[in-house]
Formats: C-alpha cells, structure tokens, sequence
C-alpha cells in the first residue's frame, strides 16, 4: 500500500493542475507548476534521488520564479535526502503517510453535516476557510474546476462553518486530505468526527483502504482510529 499511497497523492496533485496546463515530467521527477498559484506546485522524484536527477532539478528550475516544495518520500533506505540538503534546499516539515484497511460498519450519525462543493461560491468558501486552517491558499478554481474528480466538503456545525476536508478515490484507495479545522472551533473533536464520516462515506464508495499524510501533531488522532504509520515525508522547500 506504499505505492498506492503515494500514487494516490501525486494524481490528486495531478488531477487539480491539469485543466491549467500545470503537469509535467522529466525522466526523473514529476511536476506540478502554476506560476501565479502557491499550490500545489510540487516536485516529486519517480525513483530514489540521484546526483544525475539533481542536476536535472536544478536546471528545471533555473527559470522558476514561483517556490516549489519536493517531497522527500523515505521508501528507499538510502538516506538521499541528504542530497537535496547539500544542494540548499531547505527542510520545511514532516508528515507521516498512514494507511487504514476498511472494514463494513453501522453507518453513524455524525452531529455534523457536509456541504460538497459545486458552485463557484461554495468553492470560494471552501477557499477561504482552508486558508484560515493551514495558513496556505488553495486557490477557488482549482477545486470548482475539479469537484467531478474531487470531492471538497464544508463541514458545519448547525449552520456554523468549522472546516473543511477533501476526498480523492484512485481505485480501491481512498485519499483523506486538507481536513482543516477553524482556529477557534478547535479541541471540541470536531476533527475526529469529521474522520468518522469520510471513513463511512469511503466505505458507500467501495474503497477498500484509506490513506492520508499526518502531520506529527496530528498522528495521534488517525492512530487512535486504527491508522498505521507506513513511511516518513520529509518536505522541502526551494530557496
């Protein structure tokens, strides 16, 4: 499930940037690039980092204004990323991939309800209230124009926004992302029942397991709901 993980990533990356024109790939890495975007604009390895894809890096980025993060993904036992720090490129955080195998359940209630987005306003929203959780922009029209691949929810308490969360199914696999909550509708466990919900809503679409990328604080919680660690991402950044 490591592959699949990662794979299930990338092609949301991938999915978000293409009506833009914002894919590529070289013969070692992948890219996702929208200049006048912050996300995703990501850089990722296809194989273990080499000193011949570095190169390559380097000069792919020559004519780059806009900041890229590469994710480092720790599979290979080789201690790599130590090339992308002697080349300058800046450590910017850690996440952990976690997998969870899905098992048939009584579908529960949850005390929140989900508006999926598919308007151009709802998708302005979803927006707005992502940059207020993580401090980082989405952009609104990457999510209206891929809501018939990707799933973006509003997620409200009464009629009170308090985050937001994003679903991605690549086969049997279902991706868990941007589960953000309001700084002020924090410690109420608004997160975990927002879990509950997308894991039986994975289970309705016939996903088999689910995948998602931990920060280190937010751990505890997917471990406590049956997560398993499978490898660790360490993130850089372009100076």
């Amino acid at each position: 499930m490591i592959q699949q993980n990662i794979s299930n990533l990338v092609s949301l990356w991938n999915t978000m940037s293409q009506p833009f024109n914002g894919c590529g790939q070289t013969p070692y890495f992948q890219y996702q690039y929208l200049e006048e975007h912050v996300w995703p604009n990501r850089i990722c390895f296809t194989s273990d980092i080499t000193a011949q894809g570095l190169k390559r890096l380097t000069t792919f980025l020559k004519d780059k204004q806009t900041p890229f993060t590469i994710p480092y993904w720790d599979v290979y036992q080789s201690e790599s990323e130590t090339l992308l720090k002697d080349a300058g490129f800046i450590p910017k955080n850690e996440q952990y991939a976690m997998v969870l195998k899905l098992s048939k359940s009584e579908i529960k209630k949850s005390p929140l309800s989900f508006l999926k987005v598919e308007t151009r306003e709802n998708a302005a929203l979803w927006s707005h209230l992502f940059f207020r959780a993580f401090n980082y922009q989405i952009h609104p029209d990457l999510i209206y124009t891929s809501r018939e691949s990707v799933q973006s929810f509003i997620v409200y308490t009464n009629e009170d926004p308090v985050g937001t969360v994003m679903y991605y199914q690549t086969g049997s696999v279902a991706g868990i992302h941007a589960l953000g909550i309001l700084p002020e509708k924090r410690r109420n466990g608004f997160a975990e029942s927002i879990m509950y919900w997308i894991l039986d809503y994975a289970t309705l679409h016939n996903a088999t397991h689910a995948t998602l990328q931990a920060s280190i604080m937010g751990m505890h919680l997917y471990e406590k709901l049956g997560f398993n660690k499978q490898f660790r991402i360490q993130n850089f950044i372009t100076g």
